[in-house]
């Protein structure tokens, strides 16, 4: 079953520390991006694992990440800014005795007991412009919840898969991501669908399908990068990273080797003199 999304992407400048997107803004589906443990390949990264490669003190890296897949967006502001306005219109029409006002009114209250859609909202309203410090946090937030390194304590790993689910869980509900199923006519089949008020929405629910399928969030254990695998027996990020952590094996054993032969000799050499 093919997955489907919404997101917009454009051209973006830096204003001093500001990221800025350019009009015009161009649809595309983030899920394009996204590549279940099994299906995986080598060199292969969902999406949320690029942002998460994105070197987010290099403002050059941070702008064509954001050129290429979009503004991480702000769901916080648009909700907050959405229920302002529905508060503004509700004051309004409080004044107003007519019937046409009155069903306005009934409109507003069960508006705003649920959840803005993203329709509600065009893409210069999604993709807003943000600082570099708030793409750091976003980053740094996203990184530090999302996969538990191997822990010897059974108790805390498991806390720490507790944390994970409630975090992902949070930050799919706060960006309002919505999940439906349509049929495709071209394809004959059906496809799952998501849209949410920001980009980073997306990374939680990719992050999520591969919590729930066969995949597994790892630490690498040679860069601390996370990786999904779908394997038992696969601990490294890529083949690069499997050398360098043999070689610098080989050179670990072999100095504690040499060290070890030097105090066995010491040691002899004392008992001679003795």
């Amino acid at each position: 079953m093919k997955i489907q999304g919404l997101w917009y992407r454009s051209e973006v400048k830096l204003e001093g520390d500001m990221l800025v997107p350019v009009p015009p803004f161009h649809a595309y589906n983030p899920f394009d991006w996204y590549f279940p443990a099994k299906e995986i390949r080598q060199g292969e990264k969902s999406l949320y694992l690029e942002f998460i490669a994105v070197d987010s003190f290099n403002p050059e890296e941070v702008v064509q990440f954001c050129a290429r897949f979009g503004m991480l967006g702000n769901s916080k502001a648009l909700v907050v800014a959405d229920h302002f306005k529905l508060d503004t219109d509700l004051r309004k029409l409080s004044k107003d005795s007519s019937s046409g006002a009155r069903q306005r009114l009934s409109e507003i209250r069960i508006q705003k007991s649920g959840y803005p859609n993203v329709k509600d909202f065009g893409p210069s309203k999604l993709c807003q412009p943000m600082n570099i410090a708030d793409f750091q946090r976003a980053q740094a937030e996203f990184v530090e919840r999302l996969y538990v390194p191997e822990d010897p304590s059974p108790v805390k790993a498991i806390a720490e898969k507790e944390d994970r689910a409630t975090f992902i869980n949070g930050g799919i509900q706060a960006s309002r991501v919505t999940s439906l199923i349509q049929w495709n006519v071209q394809t004959e089949q059906y496809e799952s669908f998501y849209s949410s008020l920001d980009l980073l929405g997306l990374f939680y629910q990719m992050a999520q399908l591969d919590l729930l399928g066969e995949g597994k969030i790892l630490a690498c254990p040679r860069c601390g990068k996370p990786f999904v695998t779908g394997s038992d027996r696969v601990r490294f990020c890529s083949f690069p990273c499997y050398n360098v952590y043999k070689v610098q094996k080989h050179l670990r054993e072999k100095k504690e080797s040499d060290s070890k032969k030097r105090k066995i000799k010491a040691a002899g050499t004392q008992r001679r003199k003795s």
